[in-house]
């Protein structure tokens, strides 16, 4: 059996950041200060639980109640939901996206998982909003975990219980935090980069990076293929 894991933004769906804008905004309507940033390197691990815990920390020197952090997560669902009915075509599967896993979900020999730093809902709705069917993934997203390993290894722990071992297991994830995360679990990894910028990631360690899912063939070859990225010293 083969387990093969995705992101979500950037790997399966993109918006050209406007799900992020739209995080930082509504962060500012619901708390009323500036949004520090949305470039996600400048905290210290990338998940909307950190994130969120970070900005809400540098504003209010405590950390978010309960019904606070609730609420927050409400709005910006409802965000995110209104922006796809108002401008349904400015968010989009990657290439090939649904297609490739559709026909990943029929093959008896593998299974598939998302593991996302971004909030499980919000990302439950992008996908479906593309048309990328996930309902029987193993799937777990940034809700109360601080790193991006420990939502992989929520993933890893829940199909493992469900399948035993698996033979191979693949992260497809498009960013430096997604090879940084690989490489220290000793995952294999194969980067997504729509742009072709493979070097981008490559330079972080990546051995494998293709654009898209066009090619369902030479997809399923780089998955076959995939290592755990090197270590910045080996490259």
């Amino acid at each position: 059996m083969k387990l093969i894991i995705f992101d979500v933004d950037e790997t399966l769906v993109f918006s050209d950041k406007l799900d992020s804008k739209a995080f930082a905004a509504t962060y500012e309507q619901t708390f009323g200060h500036p949004f520090p940033s949305i470039n996600w390197h400048d905290f210290p691990h990338v998940t909307d639980w950190t994130i969120f815990r970070t900005a809400f920390r540098k504003h209010f020197d405590r950390e978010a109640k309960e019904e606070e952090l609730q609420f927050f997560h409400d709005c910006f669902v409802q965000n995110i939901i209104e922006h796809r009915r108002s401008c349904p075509t400015d968010f989009h599967p990657l290439p090939g996206a649904p297609e490739a896993l559709a026909r990943l979900s029929m093959m008896e020999d593998v299974v598939l998982g998302v593991a996302t730093g971004g909030w499980k809902k919000p990302a439950e709705v992008k996908l479906s909003h593309v048309g990328i069917a996930h309902e029987h993934f193993f799937f777990h997203g940034g809700d109360w975990k601080e790193t991006r390993e420990h939502i992989l290894e929520a993933v890893l722990e829940d199909a493992g219980a469900a399948y035993g071992n698996f033979e191979h297991i693949v992260y497809v994830g498009d960013a430096l935090w997604d090879v940084a995360t690989t490489r220290n679990m000793q995952l294999n990894f194969l980067g997504i980069r729509r742009r072709k910028d493979f070097d981008y990631l490559h330079r972080a360690g990546a051995t494998s990076v293709i654009a898209d899912y066009t090619d369902f063939d030479a997809f399923w070859e780089a998955l076959l293929m995939a290592q755990p990225p090197k270590k910045i010293s080996e490259i």
